[in-house]
């Protein structure tokens, strides 16, 4: 997760992706809301695993949302919404440390090798983060999902 929000394992094109602005081309855009609880501070007491943000970018996305169960929502502007959530705007910047974590991973580097080299100041946390993701992932097969993912292979 870090190293997707760090922008370790983004393709090139997502650096310049048309997508990822105000001018949207669905009906609606789903994404995880960065900064509800400056919006919605009572939100943050629920004890959530996380709160969505459901844009309607036209008329039909617009009309839509408004038959879901009015419980569950919660209206914001736009520009509360882009606040902490950069990709609405515009697309994510490469991090500089993104190089240093591709050389080492195609020297075929254990995955927490790549992490400390491009993170040295980080590894403490970033490592117990790995560890305990071990029981969830095999990471020889997550290493070629990144591979694929990366089109290095």
């Amino acid at each position: 997760m870090n190293g997707f929000l760090y922008g370790l394992f983004n393709r090139d094109s997502c650096y310049k992706c048309k997508f990822a602005s105000l001018n949207r081309v669905s009906d609606i855009t789903v994404g995880d809301f960065w900064g509800i609880e400056r919006v919605y501070p009572e939100l943050t007491e629920l004890k959530t695993n996380g709160t969505s943000l459901i844009m309607g970018n036209t008329s039909k996305g617009i009309s839509t949302i408004k038959k879901l169960d009015e419980k569950t929502l919660y209206f914001t502007n736009l520009e509360d919404a882009i606040i902490d959530n950069g990709q609405l705007k515009n697309p994510q910047s490469k991090n500089v440390k993104r190089d240093v974590f591709l050389r080492e991973f195609r020297r075929n580097k254990k995955f927490d090798v790549c992490i400390k080299r491009a993170f040295p100041e980080k590894y403490g946390f970033t490592k117990q983060k790995i560890y305990r993701m071990k029981p969830y992932i095999v990471m020889h097969k997550f290493k070629y999902y990144i591979m694929r993912l990366l089109k290095i292979i």
